[in-house]
């Protein structure tokens, strides 16, 4: 169990698949002596490992994974430690990927050649919320369809025939069409309409964090 540090250093988790990049991370954190690297994880798995066994104040999360996406372990991160300060790191500045994290719980979105992560780390434990300015976004996949549709939207996105969600989603293969033909309509009467075909699905889904494993191969 993590209790309370005493060590007034900020104790710091790393997770992110790329070893450079993660050295990089390392070389920097060691310039600050109120700083310290608690530990680091490369995937999803050795993630939730490091969090449950490594007292931490804040773990730096790409949003881009093996295994789980870093919005959907901040996610599950925030309930099981909600002291725990999570800064999501990513290669990406798109909005929806900001929004996402913020509604995951996140407390700070940092671009990986943003030369601030340093006065993050320590804006972040100190309590702030740091995120960049958004633009304009279009409707988020929970504000289109509902939670069945969603699930419905994933699989087809997936490339999984109605067939094999139905088996995955405990549903007849009746009412998986029905939920698919309902979530086909609703985001073609979306401003401008979402393109409900597998590719542009995914694309879309994965933009929103919603796809673990991103859009398929065109």
């Amino acid at each position: 169990m993590n209790e309370p540090s005493k060590n007034p250093r900020i104790r710091v988790g790393i997770v992110d698949d790329h070893p450079s990049l993660r050295l990089g991370v390392r070389a920097m954190l060691e310039t600050d002596p109120a700083i310290e690297l608690a530990g680091e994880a490369s995937d999803a798995a050795s993630a939730f490992e490091l969090v449950a066994n490594t007292p931490l104040d804040v773990l730096v999360l790409d949003i881009k994974l093996p295994g789980k996406n870093g919005i959907r372990i901040a996610r599950e991160l925030r309930v099981q430690r909600p002291e725990l300060k999570i800064v999501m790191f990513s290669a990406y500045d798109k909005p929806q990927y900001i929004q996402n994290a913020q509604r995951a719980g996140a407390h700070a979105y940092l671009v990986k050649t943003d030369p601030n992560l340093l006065s993050t780390l320590h804006a972040v434990a100190g309590g702030f919320r740091l995120f960049p300015d958004q633009s304009s976004l279009g409707p988020a996949p929970w504000d289109v369809l509902t939670k069945t549709q969603l699930d419905v939207a994933i699989h087809v996105a997936s490339g999984l025939a109605d067939k094999d969600t139905a088996e995955r989603l405990q549903m007849k293969p009746r009412t998986v069409q029905k939920h698919r033909e309902d979530m086909r309509k609703r985001l073609r009467e979306q401003t401008p309409p979402i393109n409900p075909d597998p590719i542009p699905l995914a694309r879309w889904l994965s933009d929103w964090g919603e796809l673990d494993d991103g859009p398929p191969a065109a």
